[in-house]
């Protein structure tokens, strides 16, 4: 653990270990990450979610948060920084920019194309329609959980899913070393196979 006089920015309402792995995750959203990453954690884990606010949501912004938390915070070797982040608002050279200074920094990536929501719907049960945009997406997860919007929706209903959507999203990802889905997919299982290692 790397020792310092900076806190360590664990839960301690929920007994946890005082060497619980943290894994941060820097989202371009502002609540929909959020609510989905909230029903993941337990004494060996926690994940704390630093989401966008006030339409800073630019990959750059984002970046920006995970760097400013990780220089505040203490952080141990095995804890992760992860950076969330979308495709379908940003010109390809942000993207580039954006993944190569994580890779530099030794950031995780996890990008969604087109949207976040994409990872979202593959947790449903059943075939999937191929995906178009987010609006599509969005009237998906409505038409499945009853209701859905960004603020407010079933996360630990999909949450139950987690490895189906991990495995599906596996078989859309043609080329796993890229640092972004080059048609619709998502790396955010990454993320959460990541998360879900940790608990055993």
């Amino acid at each position: 653990m790397i020792t310092s006089r900076k806190k360590r920015p664990l839960d301690r309402s929920s007994a946890t270990l005082r060497d619980a792995t943290l894994i941060v995750v820097a989202s371009e959203g502002s609540i929909t990450e959020k609510v989905y990453f909230d029903h993941f954690g337990d004494t060996r884990v926690q994940v704390k979610t630093l989401p966008s606010f006030g339409g800073r949501s630019s990959p750059e912004h984002v970046l920006s948060n995970l760097k400013k938390f990780s220089s505040e915070y203490d952080l141990g070797e095995g804890d992760e920084l992860w950076l969330v982040i979308d495709v379908d608002r940003w010109t390809l050279a942000s993207l580039r920019t954006v993944c190569a200074a994580c890779v530099q920094d030794k950031i995780n990536i996890a990008v969604s194309n087109p949207c976040f929501e994409l990872w979202l719907c593959l947790h449903l049960e059943g075939e999937l329609p191929d995906f178009k945009d987010t609006e599509q997406l969005t009237r998906l997860l409505r038409a499945e959980l009853g209701s859905f919007n960004k603020n407010k929706y079933d996360a630990e209903k999909l949450v139950r899913n987690v490895r189906t959507a991990i495995k599906r999203a596996k078989s859309l990802d043609r080329k796993q070393a890229a640092r972004w889905p080059d048609r619709p997919g998502s790396h955010v299982y990454k993320l959460v196979t990541s998360i879900v290692k940790k608990y055993r």
